[in-house]
């Protein structure tokens, strides 16, 4: 109103923060009649203005300044709080141990120390880059889900180091506002070593529990062993202490027939009880891995003849079918798989039923089938019946016997490179085969 420049400048000169520099820039100004300018003001009280500062012109000259003012102390203050805001992320981002990056959609806008240390980039390689080029492929397509869906669930993911090596992060994301945008900060946590030490505590378990079953059945075995050997040992015994007994005590009073009859008896059974001991040794020689096959040109037809006419079948009528078949085999281990062989038909069938022996020269080797008609082998027993001391579900309630022959059957034609199985004899019955290689 009073028109006066020196009293409206005497008037604010005490209310703004840098009196001098105000000043100043007034008097630069009223120096430079044609200059424009732009700068910011400061009171003391915390108001900020913008000072825009303009010549007036009539023609070309100058006959005048136009100065505006505006309040800008709200938009200052929020950017002064937004300065505050990111210097306080920037501390606490810089401070923590776990890798953290502020992501647009799939552009990395802001990553602290940890992040550039754990992936090995510098600042300027990462800004402006997408979280998936830093991602493993196995993982690319669970990471962008993650991004796109806005989850805020922890996830893990396979990511990728600048040198190309890879680890396991666990990734946890938080919608956030950065710099005016709705944006995600996006933590992340090397988790390598804890998936070690679960994997190693994982296998220390499986391997404990591979141990408990193996003592599991060792003592299920020893069980079976004891039940089936105690019983296969006590019957031809008795049988050899009652005829010496009755020999010893008799004296003269026995007959020639009675006499060779019980001399009979208990040479009989003496072998069976050698049988078993055999048995049991080379079942252990054979656990042990002492045992080596002594190869030579066999003709296996012959021995399966040879076999036929000393076994005792106790009358079950034997078919024989041994054709000349010679492969480079162990004479006295093929001896023994047809003697279990015959042995396990006779305690597995009635007397009467016929039982079948065939040997035939295949392509690669030497086939022996001992077929029987009696009651077959379940499907759930075909496998287990070739382990030591194991005679199938059925166990001791339908047949005598240790549940060892069968398995040296197995370990004497694994021995060979060959292998044993049983399956239906199609006439009905069951059919065990062994299949020698050479």
């Amino acid at each position: 109103e009073a028109r006066d420049d020196e009293r409206a400048l005497s008037f604010v000169i005490d209310q703004v923060v840098d009196p001098d520099g105000f000043m100043a820039k007034v008097r630069e100004l009223y120096a430079s009649p044609g200059s424009e300018s732009y700068d910011v003001v400061h009171f003391k009280d915390g108001r900020v203005f913008e000072r825009y500062s303009q010549p007036q012109w009539v023609g070309s000259e100058a006959v005048g300044r136009v100065w505006s003012f505006r309040d800008v102390t709200e938009r200052h203050r929020a950017e002064e709080n937004l300065r505050e805001s990111e210097s306080r992320f920037r501390t606490l981002a810089e401070s923590t141990f776990e890798a953290l990056a502020i992501v647009d959609g799939e552009e990395i806008l802001e990553v602290n120390g940890a992040f550039l240390r754990m992936f090995g980039y510098a600042y300027g390689e990462v800004i402006g880059a997408s979280p998936l080029d830093l991602t493993a492929p196995e993982s690319r397509d669970l990471v962008r889900s993650r991004i796109r869906a806005g989850s805020q669930e922890p996830y893990e993911a396979v990511v990728l180091r600048k040198d190309g090596s890879t680890f396991i992060a666990e990734v946890m994301g938080r919608p956030i506002e950065y710099r005016g945008r709705r944006a995600r900060v996006a933590a992340l946590r090397d988790v390598t070593q804890r998936h070690r030490a679960e994997e190693a505590l994982k296998e220390g378990l499986r391997r404990e529990h591979e141990a408990a079953e193996r003592l599991r059945g060792l003592d299920e075995m020893k069980n079976q062993f004891l039940a089936a050997v105690s019983h296969e040992l006590r019957t031809p015994l008795s049988s050899v202490v009652g005829f010496a007994s009755t020999l010893a005590d008799s004296g003269t009073d026995l007959s020639d027939d009675e006499r060779t009859l019980m001399l009979d008896r208990i040479v009989a059974n003496a072998r069976k009880l050698e049988r078993l001991l055999s048995d049991l040794l080379d079942l252990d020689r054979l656990a042990r891995g002492i045992v080596e096959p002594s190869r030579r040109p066999t003709d296996v037809g012959d021995i399966a003849g040879r076999v036929a006419e000393e076994a005792d079948m106790s009358g079950r009528p034997l078919h024989v079918e041994a054709s000349s078949a010679v492969a480079n085999v162990d004479p006295a281990h093929v001896e023994r798989i047809l003697e279990n062989l015959l042995a396990n038909a006779v305690k597995h069938t009635p007397a009467g039923t016929p039982v079948w022996l065939r040997v035939t020269r295949e392509e690669r080797g030497v086939l022996i089938a001992v077929d029987d008609a009696g009651a077959g082998v379940p499907v759930e027993d075909r496998d287990r019946i070739f382990r030591p001391f194991d005679r199938g579900s059925q166990g001791l309630l339908q047949a005598s016997g240790t549940g060892i022959g069968l398995s040296l059957v197995a370990r004497f034609a694994d021995l060979h490179g060959g292998r044993a199985w049983v399956e239906d004899r199609p006439e009905g019955g069951s059919s065990f085969r062994v299949f020698l290689p050479g």
